[in-house]
């Protein structure tokens, strides 16, 4: 009925993404790029996608890099420009700006944990630590936060094992 609203295409969009239906995600957010070529949710929601899927990954760089020249302080976006670098092993300048993500953005889980796992490449094991125990706290979703802390054992594990000592995590 109002196939024309650059708006409720992007809202169908974001719909589509809590059903899982990643495809049909895909073809809304390039219908609302499409309509409107400086959409800046739009172009964000669908380089996160593919930062997701780890599908087209220098497209969505692309796209991310287009809404930071429009918004270059939103957390958000610095957020998915940050876990493109990081899904292409770019970890150093993934760190690099997921900080900045997290400085304008202190209180999103997923940034604190997208900084924790950059962290975590580059063997920053304790700042890496502090972020996932900030997104566990930050979370509300209990599985999001049963993974976080999985994260964390997993973590303490290969600090155990570095070190090496056959003591179990406090966590376990």
């Amino acid at each position: 009925k109002f196939a024309d609203n650059v708006q409720l295409r992007f809202f169908l969009g974001t719909l589509q993404d809590r059903v899982g239906n990643k495809e049909e995600v895909i073809a809304n957010m390039k219908q609302v790029i499409d309509m409107d070529p400086n959409h800046v949710q739009g172009l964000n929601y669908l380089a996160f996608t593919y930062a997701e899927t780890g599908a087209n990954l220098d497209e969505a760089e692309g796209l991310v890099r287009k809404a930071l020249e429009i918004e270059p302080k939103d957390g958000f976006i610095l957020d998915t420009l940050g876990w493109i670098l990081y899904k292409k092993g770019s970890f150093t300048d993934s760190v690099k700006v997921l900080e900045s993500a997290h400085k304008f953005q202190p209180a999103e889980s997923i940034i604190a944990e997208h900084l924790g796992d950059a962290y975590n490449k580059v063997q920053m094991m304790e700042k890496a630590r502090g972020m996932y125990e900030k997104a566990a706290i930050l979370e509300s979703d209990v599985r999001k936060v049963r993974d976080i802390r999985t994260k964390i054992t997993i973590l303490e594990q290969q600090q155990m094992k570095v070190g090496g000592s056959d003591r179990k995590p406090a966590s376990q």
